[in-house]
């Protein structure tokens, strides 16, 4: 909600380099209920593949959706390791196909728990706004 509340800071629109957007969050919402907090706890680190991202892509309830749809997906959270690791995808929301896939490991930054993680989404968003957005329209 941090993201939504914060649209300004967090400029996913300039991200994108559009004009407009629209958030539609009630799916990833319900989705992120469900899993327990102890079936993330880890002492061994993992990685993200591009099939565990299309599988968890795959798991989500889109059979309404049309379109493009962006997203952040957390691979980690690590405090000790001061490192937060997340994935953007963007996905044809019609047929669940990741048309790109990204990782992006940052150092965490903020005050409060919420403000902290959230301070690494900020600054891929940052990033990709002033040169990352180029880098992989070329690529994709």
């Amino acid at each position: 909600m941090l993201i939504l509340d914060e649209s300004e800071k967090f400029d996913i629109k300039g991200m994108l380099q559009k004009n407009t957007i629209s958030y539609d969050i009630k799916m990833i919402m319900e989705v992120n209920k469900n899993p327990s907090t102890s079936d993330m706890e880890t002492y061994n680190p993992k990685t993200f593949t591009t099939e565990d991202i299309e599988k968890i892509v795959s798991s989500y309830p889109l059979s309404e959706k049309i379109g493009m749809g962006v997203m952040f997906i957390t691979e980690a959270l690590n405090k000790s390791a001061e490192e937060a690791v997340f994935h953007l995808v963007a996905l044809n929301m019609g047929t669940k196909q990741v048309l790109v896939h990204e990782r992006f490991s940052e150092v965490p930054q903020g005050f409060g728990v919420g403000n902290f993680w959230a301070g690494a989404i900020y600054k891929i968003v940052k990033g990709m706004k002033k040169k990352g957005y180029k880098t992989m329209k070329a690529k994709y």
